[in-house]
């Protein structure tokens, strides 16, 4: 054989292995692309579920969040979606394919997600108890002013233009207007509270005679009930402050 046919020979040869190996390539192109293809329909609805997941539970502590944060009650309603609207999420999670195979087991999630919406219903409870306290604090503080103002705290228009006013129920009237413009809670309430309380027992014997004894009675007692009231709101914010960071952080590995 000549070297001519030599060449042929090994030309053919050369063309035969790439031949096989673009086959072999094409075949390994087309089953990753096969693959991908797989993944995708695979663990593109979970990676879409798993965002709403996200959105909700961000969604649900950012309700409460600001809830906790608001001085104004949350509508009933509006907790109540955003409960929904987490667990309606949970299970949509696991009921797409492939959420077995890449995601915390579904009963340990599920329990956490239900105890993490148990956590905050208590919570928005108790904060719903705080303002109830609050609104009774100030609503009794209210009633004291006005009690006094109508005994003459305020004083008394002479002649059209001149104001006289009785020294006790002027002090009275002054000191209970600095309780009222204090916060609920913290010293300067509980410095407020102290001033008001040191001026109504240096008068009591005048007091006891003009208002009343009746009055002065309605007067002690509703403050003193709202001096009863600030300790169960601080009292409450000292417990509350570890349950709601206990409450953040357990949203926050959720999330995680």
């Amino acid at each position: 054989m000549g070297l001519g046919s030599y060449l042929a020979v090994g030309l053919a040869a050369v063309v035969a292995v790439v031949l096989a190996g673009e086959t072999i390539a094409n075949r390994n192109t087309l089953a990753a692309v096969e693959a991908v293809r797989e993944i995708q329909a695979r663990y593109t609805p979970l990676a879409l579920r798993s965002g709403v997941l996200i959105e909700k539970l961000t969604a649900y502590d950012r309700t409460l969040g600001e809830y906790l944060e608001s001085d104004q009650p949350i509508e009933p309603a509006t907790l109540t979606q955003a409960e929904g609207d987490l667990t309606a999420a949970v299970q949509a999670y696991f009921a797409t394919g492939g959420a077995a195979s890449v995601a915390t087991p579904q009963g340990l999630l599920a329990d956490r997600v239900a105890s993490h919406i148990a956590e905050g219903r208590d919570l928005a409870q108790r904060s719903g108890q705080r303002r109830e306290w609050q609104a009774r604090r100030r609503a009794l503080l209210d009633g004291v002013s006005r009690r006094i103002a109508s005994a003459g705290g305020e004083g008394l228009v002479i002649g059209g233009y001149q104001v006289i006013a009785r020294r006790s129920l002027a002090e009275l009237d002054e000191a209970i207007n600095a309780v009222r413009a204090e916060p609920d809670t913290g010293s300067e309430a509980s410095s407020a509270e102290r001033r008001f309380a040191a001026a109504l027992r240096s008068h009591l014997a005048e007091l006891a005679r003009s208002p009343g004894p009746a009055w002065l009675e309605l007067v002690q007692e509703d403050f003193h009930e709202a001096i009863r009231l600030r300790g169960e709101i601080e009292h409450f914010d000292a417990a509350n402050g570890a349950a709601r960071r206990s409450f953040l952080a357990a949203g926050a590995e959720l999330l995680a």
